[in-house]
């Protein structure tokens, strides 16, 4: 896989933001939303207006970097169709081609990555100004935006004042139970087979005793292939054991790193770190795992867009 195809991966999770991986996103998708910043100022010669807005952790690795006339595509964080904080703000070069979602074309003032705040200025017609004219400087406003952002400068629908917003998501989902597949019951193998087969997946993971092979059916090098966004991402980890614990590394298209984890019973989760244009990625795997065949298959969330995915011990 292309650097380009994970770029359009890695874009694509930040607008879409699966409920799966992030809890946040609404089943329908207004064709606007609000979101919320702090006034700094207005410019009517200029007919721009500059607010202050709320950045996520990983934003806060890489804004320092901008500099002040940078064109940026912000993403929002929605919560049923109202937001006030960015998770995701490259440069909009990187997002071009992207033009529908919760997202908001912008011009880098400044950021305050203490503070996780990032200082933007937007396009604002004459209505827009007018309508938050009497707002002081450091006061909270609200602006609707359509949905679709189709140039390099905002559209906005309106402004008006309004208190520090208090949007709080919703809990992410619950994880999926295994199937009577993964727990060995499926065709070919009895209920019975089945039983013992997890057991003995579960037995290092209770007692911390190495099985046959040292640390179990996990332990060793395994290659996955996940997809997501509608492209394969292949990778391979080689895992270590110790009791339940996994470690060792991962990698793929953008490097290796030390994975972390966890083996309870047939139930299998880890995950690792790259990172992609000066921002940090997590690779989060959810699945179970077949010890007569050697086989992972599961879930794997990056930057909120879940996909699925399949591994095959070497």
């Amino acid at each position: 896989m292309t650097m380009g195809k994970f770029a359009t991966i890695v874009t694509a999770a930040a607008v879409a933001l699966c409920a799966a991986g992030a809890g946040v996103l609404d089943a329908q998708v207004p064709r606007s939303y609000t979101w919320y910043a702090e006034l700094a100022s207005l410019d009517q010669t200029t007919k721009t207006i500059t607010v202050t807005v709320q950045i996520r952790d990983g934003v806060t690795t890489y804004v320092g970097g901008y500099k002040p006339g940078d064109k940026l595509m912000l993403t929002w964080v929605p919560i049923k169709g109202e937001t006030d904080t960015v998770i995701y703000a490259p440069k909009y070069e990187v997002m071009k081609g992207i033009d529908e979602g919760y997202i908001l074309p912008v011009e880098f003032v400044s950021a305050d990555p203490a503070k996780h705040s990032l200082t933007v200025k937007a396009s604002a017609s004459d209505a827009v100004l007018q309508s938050v004219r009497a707002v002081q400087p450091g006061k909270w406003i609200k602006i609707v935006a359509p949905m679709q952002q189709p140039k390099d400068t905002a559209a906005l629908t309106s402004a008006a004042a309004a208190e520090k917003p208090d949007l709080k998501p919703p809990p992410p989902p619950p994880a999926p139970t295994p199937t009577a597949d993964a727990m060995g019951g499926g065709r070919g193998r009895g209920r019975g087979q089945g039983g013992a087969a997890a057991a003995g997946a579960a037995a290092p993971a209770e007692t911390g005793a190495p099985a046959a092979g040292g640390g179990g059916p996990m332990a060793g090098t395994w290659t996955l292939s996940s997809e997501i966004g509608g492209n394969t991402v292949p990778g391979e980890c080689t895992f270590i054991l110790e009791g339940p614990k996994i470690t060792g590394t991962c990698g793929g298209p953008l490097g290796k790193s030390d994975v972390t984890g966890e083996v309870n019973g047939v139930n299998v989760s880890f995950e690792y770190s790259v990172s992609y244009s000066g921002m940090p990625l997590t690779l989060a795997y959810l699945g179970t795992l077949d010890p007569g065949t050697n086989e992972l298959k599961g879930t794997v969330t990056v930057f909120g867009m879940m996909g699925d995915f399949t591994g095959k011990k070497k």
